[in-house]
C-alpha cells in the first residue's frame, strides 16, 4: 500500500503544485500577499513532490535489488541533494506558515482601525529570509559527514553521533515551537474578533483558510517529531521498518493536501482557476 499511496503524493504534489506556481508568476494580474503566500508555499511543496519522485523513481529502479545498491546510494551526493530538498522543503513551508500567520493577525488589526491592510513589501523581505533560512537548515548536515546517509530516506535522522544528534533536536524543537507560536497567535486572533467580523470581513476566507494549513500540518509534523525522538529513548522500541513506513506516508503528505485547503478554503482559488482555464 506505500507503494501506490507514494506514486499518489508525487504525482499531485509535483504536478498540481506546479501549476498553481505557474498561475501565481506567470499571470499579469497584481499579487496581494495572501495569494504570494500561496505560490511560494506551492514551490516549497513543488520541492517535497520532488524529493518523493526520486524515492519512488529509486524504489522502481531497484525493486527487489536494493541491496546492491543501499551503499552507493546512502553515500552518494544524490541522498545528500534529495535531503537537503526535503529539509528545505519543510523547512520553507513552516517559516511560511508562522509568517502567514502573523501577517493574518496584522492585517486583521488593520482592517478592524483603519479598513485596509497594506504589508505587501514587508512580506516579501520576510519570505525572502524564510527561504534563506531553509536553505541554511538543508545545508548544515552537509558539513557533518554521515547526517543524510543514516537512512535510505536521507533524512536526518539521529544516529547516536553529537552533530547528527543536536541538528535532530534544534530542528524538530524549532518546528515545534513555530508551530506553538502559530497556535497562540491564531487563539489570540480569533479571541479578539467578533463572530459578526470575521463573518462579514472579506478576509475571513483567508484566515481561515491559513488555520486549516497550520492545524493539518502541525497534526502531520507530529507522528515524524515522535518518530525522531523515539530512537533517543530506551523505553520505546520501534522498528526501522515501521519507522520508514510512517515517515514516508507522513512526511511529504501536506504537499499535496495543502492543495486541497487552497481548493476548499482560498477565496481566490476561482480567478486562479479562471486563468488556468
Amino acid at each position: 500500500m506505500i507503494r501506490p499511496t507514494m506514486w499518489f503524493i508525487f504525482l499531485v504534489a509535483l504536478f498540481f503544485n506546479l501549476l498553481v506556481i505557474l498561475t501565481t508568476f506567470t499571470s499579469c494580474t497584481s499579487r496581494p500577499s495572501s495569494k504570494l503566500f500561496i505560490g511560494l508555499i506551492s514551490v516549497s511543496n513543488f520541492f517535497m513532490g520532488i524529493y518523493t519522485g526520486i524515492l519512488t523513481f529509486l524504489d522502481a529502479e531497484s525493486w527487489g535489488r536494493f541491496a546492491e545498491f543501499g551503499i552507493w546510494w546512502e553515500t552518494g551526493s544524490g541522498c545528500k541533494a534529495a535531503g537537503f530538498l526535503t529539509v528545505f522543503s519543510l523547512e520553507s513551508a513552516i517559516f511560511l506558515l508562522m509568517l502567514a500567520a502573523v501577517k493574518r493577525s496584522l492585517s486583521a488589526k488593520n482592517i478592524m482601525k483603519n479598513g485596509k491592510s497594506n504589508h505587501l513589501k514587508q512580506f516579501q523581505i520576510a519570505a525572502l529570509f524564510a527561504f534563506l533560512g531553509a536553505a541554511v537548515s538543508g545545508c548544515f548536515p552537509l558539513f557533518h559527514r554521515g547526517e543524510y546517509s543514516a537512512s535510505p530516506l536521507c533524512l536526518p535522522f539521529p544516529t547516536g553521533e553529537m552533530p547528527s544528534l543536536g541538528f535532530t533536536v534544534m530542528l524538530v524543537f524549532l518546528n515545534s515551537l513555530a508551530f506553538l507560536l502559530m497556535a497562540v497567535i491564531y487563539t489570540k486572533l480569533h479571541c479578539n474578533l467578533e463572530k459578526e467580523d470575521l463573518s462579514e470581513n472579506s478576509q475571513s476566507s483567508m484566515i481561515k483558510h491559513v488555520a486549516w494549513l497550520i492545524f493539518t500540518n502541525c497534526i502531520f509534523f507530529c507522528p515524524v517529531a515522535f518518530l525522531s525522538f523515539a530512537p533517543l529513548t530506551t523505553a520505546i522500541s520501534i522498528s526501522p521498518e515501521i519507522m520508514k513506513s510512517v515517515t514516508l506516508i507522513f512526511f511529504p503528505l501536506p504537499a499535496c493536501l495543502n492543495l486541497v485547503l487552497y481548493v476548499f478554503f482560498n477565496p481566490k482559488f476561482k480567478e486562479d482557476w479562471k486563468l488556468l482555464k
